[in-house]
């Protein structure tokens, strides 16, 4: 009696699952494929990686004061920083 417990204890535990996103959760119930996971950087719009660059490109033109091709890439770079807040903004919801 006194060997059961202990024997039961020795056997390997099953491993715990990867916690999934809600999309990918439905998509396994209903048995299509999943979609691969982001990490923090890919999940970022391009539009914002962008818009910082060339933020801080126009920066360096007003450092040098070359006011023309900063207004320039000032102007870009708010133009790509508005659009990318935009759409990261904007709620997605996995069943629409």
């Amino acid at each position: 009696m006194l060997n059961t417990p202990s024997t039961l204890d020795n056997q390997p535990r099953p491993k715990p699952k990867p916690k999934m996103r809600l999309g990918n959760r439905i998509r396994e119930k209903l048995g299509m494929p999943l979609r691969k996971e982001l990490n923090w950087w890919q999940r970022i719009s391009w539009k914002l990686k962008a818009s910082v660059i060339v933020i801080l490109v126009a920066v360096v033109f007003a450092i040098f004061d070359v006011t023309i091709l900063a207004i320039i890439f000032g102007l870009l770079g708010a133009f790509l920083l508005i659009s990318g807040l935009r759409r990261s903004f904007k709620t997605r919801r996995p069943w629409f």
